[in-house]
């Protein structure tokens, strides 16, 4: 778990981290936390996206180790259908809800943003190399020889 708490801490001394991970959260929350968002966000990823399975944007959770690997690597992932549903979102809600409109705006432009392709990539290839290193070192039956030689 120190491996983890590592990472942790390395995420919340790098202000460009924060703010990706800030704004992660923030997308989940405009997304997930609304009964019309939710619908516009699986009828854009089944157009794009109709032979596999849904997938929902992860929250980033601060009790749970590595949850940021996971958030980053959903959206990353479905990157284009989240811009696409926030599009719609900003053009049905956000016709009579400038609020609405704003918050798609700023979401948008920041997914969109040079900023955050470089840390977001930089964070997964990070979250890459140390994912299978923590999970090793956190099995119950790890042998301290194999464990000295990662």
């Amino acid at each position: 778990h120190r491996l983890d708490s590592i990472v942790i801490s390395c995420v919340g001394s790098c202000l460009a981290a924060v703010n990706l991970f800030e704004n992660l959260e923030k997308l989940f929350v405009f997304i997930s936390c609304s009964k019309k968002r939710v619908p516009i966000y699986r009828e854009n990823q089944k157009l794009l996206y109709s032979k596999d399975i849904i997938c929902s944007i992860k929250k980033i959770k601060t009790t749970r180790r590595m949850s940021q690997s996971f958030s980053l690597r959903t959206v990353l992932e479905i990157l284009e259908t989240i811009l696409d549903a926030l599009d719609n979102i900003k053009n049905q809600e956000g016709a009579v809800d400038f609020k609405t409109r704003a918050e798609c705006n700023g979401l948008i432009g920041y997914l969109q943003s040079f900023e955050f392709l470089l840390i977001a990539n930089i964070y997964k290839n990070i979250f890459y190399f140390i994912e299978p290193v923590s999970k090793t070192l956190q099995a119950h039956d790890i042998d301290i020889i194999m464990a000295m030689d990662i």
